[in-house]
């Protein structure tokens, strides 16, 4: 099975030494587990990410957009989370970009299907100089203004955030070098069939739910 075999060979998961991880149905999920783990000093943070997806889930909608880059980004890094409490806007297509405003990220990998199209499903906003090609993320936070949808691109940011080194491979290439600590897989019934739902179950042979069970 091509899913067992890139669990195994790629990602150098074991049934016989599994690691911390958990199935979820919705990707907003992922985030509210890796603040568990981090309130619980389970998860160094920030830590490297390696997300396996069709999306970068790094999509800005409009509120997402005006929340993070006009209220979350000026707040104090250490003030912009609470342990409980989702920040408001907060979706499975734009997790990615709140784990990297509230700083969890130190480093992101995403491994893209093999005929991921150039330059889709980016926004700008999200790296380096604008440039998905930049080899870094980058948020970039502003003053409110009277400045409406991606015209935000054209204005100068008051702050940057820190550089966070982005690695872009097609999953046939992909190669972990490191050793998982944490995996996490979602169902996304909105954009999978029911047909893939049994790669669930192959996953949970790899990982130990058993904490926040």
């Amino acid at each position: 099975m091509l899913f067992r075999r890139f669990l195994e060979e790629q990602c150098g998961l074991s049934k016989e030494k599994r690691i911390r991880g958990m199935r979820f149905k919705e990707h907003v999920e992922v985030f509210r587990y890796w603040r568990e783990l981090i309130v619980q000093d389970v998860l160094e943070c920030p830590f490297e990410l390696t997300h396996v997806d069709a999306h970068t889930d790094m999509g800005f909608g409009e509120r997402d957009w005006d929340f993070i880059v006009h209220e979350l980004l000026h707040k104090e890094p250490t003030s912009r989370l609470t342990p409980k409490q989702d920040p408001p806007h907060l979706n499975s297509g734009s997790f990615l970009a709140y784990a990297i405003a509230v700083r969890w990220i130190s480093k992101l990998t995403f491994v893209h299907h093999t005929d991921f199209p150039d330059n889709n499903d980016y926004n700008g906003i999200c790296f380096k100089d604008f440039d998905p090609k930049s080899g870094f993320v980058q948020l970039k936070n502003k003053q409110r203004q009277q400045i409406t949808g991606y015209d935000y691109m054209k204005h100068e940011p008051t702050i940057l955030e820190p550089e966070i080194p982005y690695v872009e491979i097609s999953v046939d290439k992909f190669q972990s070098n490191d050793t998982l600590e944490v995996a996490t897989i979602c169902q996304s019934p909105g954009f999978t069939p029911e047909s893939a739902d049994f790669l669930l179950d192959v996953f949970g042979e790899y990982v130990d739910e058993s904490w926040l069970a």
